[in-house]
């Protein structure tokens, strides 16, 4: 499994400066609602409240 590290390497091989994520945080899974859709303000939520960390 690629580490943040080597997503970054890759990403700054391919885009623009302004184009590259600022950070890269691995999460085992994403909270998805029953119909398959992302729940953006779930992830907003526990990076606001730490449940999320820095890898």
């Amino acid at each position: 499994m690629a580490t943040p590290a080597d997503l970054m390497v890759h990403a700054a091989r391919l885009l623009a400066p302004y184009e590259r994520p600022a950070e890269i945080i691995i999460v085992d899974a994403l909270p998805a609602a029953s119909t398959g859709k992302i729940l953006e303000h779930r992830l907003a939520d526990a990076a606001h409240d730490g449940a999320i960390g820095k890898v």
